[in-house]
């Protein structure tokens, strides 16, 4: 009686109670349906590719050299190419094949080493790639013709001394078109199955000579620093970069400097090393992207700590972190605040500025020049020209019009090509190659 009275007395504080009571229950609620579909206490962000490690390391499997090009070290040319030229005898074959190599491979190196591996000994019979080889291996060494002989190599040697997927990076005299390609992972092959069904090979099974200069992960000033060095080298034809309509956005610009990797190879991850426009290290790196992925300095932010043990106390962290009122990755290390403050982005991206200079070069060495756009699998068809033409408001560009999402994976870890995609690309280059060649 005498509690009911009091807060019959005190409407407003027992409107309170009841306010608080409630709250308290959606929290609580909203806190366990967060968890329910996935989300963790301290978790801020979701970065792909990113993965926690108790010890972080590198792979060296890719290096930089002192142009700043991105390609495969000494080691890993040596050690898969050796052991491709060895035979193994069943039983188990590819097993006592794979543990015989002299040290362990990045995944994406592994993977060409494993396909070739079926190639020369015959597990692998389908796709063009693979007919053609078999083709020329059935023919006399003598009538090879010298770009048949470096094909045959290849196959055998998928690396070159350069360090690139693709056959000697030297110059041949011949009578067949000579293409140079420039891109990234799509150039390079990744995650056609098996690789061999990538572009690039289908376009070498098809009478071209192909020096592909696709790396994993690289970006127009890589690009450039390719054709820098190697246009000249060469005398390619046509000079084909293929533009991938996301990872190859110059928002910042960047010049491809030795030892400064584009992405860190990890354990942990392909950690993009330009964050926010200038080169982070890899352990201050893994650790920056550490404080997009999590509450970070737990240990040393009392309110980081706290924000630390829910969903929700997360959310209210990224809403403070925008306020600036949070202990955060440039308090940790405050020598980097300059630069992120000097850091201008441009939208749209500054990619032309690259790819025009790549153009100069192919106009100074008799070589065409050719840009196809690869676009998002979210994006096809009139949103890429969308997209495209303020990028490139002043450069011809190619576009695939029937790409579909059936032509890749279309999951969020890999939105490359497919082996339709990747035969679909193929046809379309040769096309337009072929267009650029009778010009």
């Amino acid at each position: 009686m005498g509690q009911a009275s009091r807060i019959g007395r005190n409407p407003i504080r027992a409107l309170l109670i009841i306010n608080l009571f409630a709250l308290l229950i959606i929290l609580f609620v909203t806190e366990g349906v967060l968890r329910m579909i996935g989300e963790k206490p301290g978790q801020i962000g979701d970065i792909m590719h990113y993965e926690k490690v108790d010890s972080l390391y590198a792979w060296d499997d890719y290096m930089v050299d002192e142009l700043g090009i991105v390609r495969l070290s000494g080691a890993a040319i040596t050690g898969t190419n050796d052991a491709l030229c060895t035979k193994v005898s069943p039983p188990n074959k590819e097993k006592v094949f794979l543990d015989g190599l002299d040290h362990d491979l990045e995944s994406s190196v592994m993977e060409v080493v494993q396909d070739f591996y079926h190639l020369r000994y015959g597990d692998s019979t389908t796709g063009e790639f693979a007919h053609y080889i078999q083709a020329l291996k059935a023919r006399s060494y003598d009538s090879l013709s010298t770009v048949e002989r470096l094909n045959l190599r290849y196959a055998s040697e998928p690396f070159n001394s350069d360090g690139f997927r693709s056959v000697p990076f030297d110059y041949v005299e011949t009578d067949q078109p000579k293409v140079l390609l420039l891109g990234d992972s799509f150039t390079w092959g990744l995650s056609a199955y098996s690789i061999t069904h990538s572009f690039a090979d289908r376009l070498t099974a098809r009478g071209y000579l192909v020096y592909n200069a696709g790396i994993i992960g690289t970006d127009p000033a890589q690009y450039l620093a390719i054709a820098q060095e190697y246009i000249a080298r060469l005398k390619p034809d046509v000079v084909c970069v293929s533009y991938f309509m996301v990872n190859d956005h110059m928002y910042y610009p960047r010049i491809a400097k030795a030892g400064e990797h584009v992405n860190h190879i990890t354990n942990g991850g392909w950690l993009y090393a330009h964050i926010n426009g200038f080169y982070l290290p890899l352990e201050d790196c893994y650790e920056y992207i550490q404080t997009r992925v999590e509450v970070p300095y737990q240990e040393k932010s009392w309110f980081n700590y706290l924000c630390g043990r829910s969903v929700l106390s997360a959310k209210f962290w990224l809403l403070c972190q925008k306020l600036g009122g949070v202990y955060d990755f440039y308090d940790e290390h405050p020598e980097y605040q300059a630069q992120f403050d000097s850091v201008k982005v441009y939208d749209p991206p500054l990619s032309q500025q690259y790819l025009s200079s790549i153009e100069s070069l192919c106009e100074k060495h008799g070589a065409k020049f050719m840009l196809s756009l690869i676009p998002d699998y979210d994006k096809l068809g009139e949103v890429t020209h969308e997209e495209a033409r303020p990028i490139f408001p002043e450069m011809p560009y190619h576009y695939l019009e029937s790409l579909t999402q059936d032509d890749f994976y279309c999951v969020r870890t890999d939105g490359h090509f497919n082996n339709q995609g990747m035969k679909k690309y193929a046809d379309f280059l040769q096309s337009k190659i072929d267009s650029l060649l009778a010009e």
